[in-house]
């Protein structure tokens, strides 16, 4: 009779050998070769890495010209993917600053955190409050025209005087 160690050395063991089990006999029912002759097999090699190919929609690597490179290279630039989260564009500190006639009333203080890029839009972190493009900025009467996420900025307008000023995420 089997006593309770035993049983759980057992148990234990087929948690183990179960998975690797499971991917074998799924391999055999689907009559594939598996892993392991992809790797042994040069021409099983080639025929799975021409479906994975084709799946994605890519040439293979042998068919690359300089022209194709190009074209590949100019697609990939056009596309929108987005700022890295992690890096921050260096300030010139020497870019003249710009005067503001005193006369205009000043534009208002708030701090952008963050922006968020979503498929419903772009939103703005402005003092800790989610806003989105026509929000007003507090009491001050400024309005949210454009939220930039590339750029990590917000363009704001003043209705009054139609002036506009970007602040950039701190």
């Amino acid at each position: 009779m089997p006593t309770a160690e035993m049983k759980r050395r057992i148990g234990g063991c087929g948690l183990l050998v179960f998975p690797l089990l499971l991917v074998k006999a799924t391999g055999v029912m689907l009559n594939g070769p598996g892993i392991a002759l992809a790797e042994t097999d040069g021409i099983a090699a080639q025929t799975i890495q021409s479906q994975e190919v084709q799946t994605q929609n890519v040439p293979p690597a042998d068919a690359y010209t300089e022209a194709a490179a190009a074209a590949r290279i100019a697609l990939l630039e056009n596309q929108p993917f987005g700022a890295a989260p992690l890096y921050y564009e260096p300030v010139d500190e020497n870019l003249p600053v710009e005067e503001t006639d005193p006369e205009l009333d000043p534009p208002p203080n708030f701090v952008l955190r963050a922006i968020m890029t979503s498929s419903r839009g772009n939103t703005a972190l402005i003092d800790g409050k989610a806003c989105q493009v026509n929000s007003r900025i507090g009491d001050s009467g400024w309005v949210i025209i454009e939220i930039d996420g590339v750029g990590r900025s917000v363009t704001i307008q003043d209705p009054q005087t139609g002036r506009l000023e970007t602040r950039t995420v701190e």
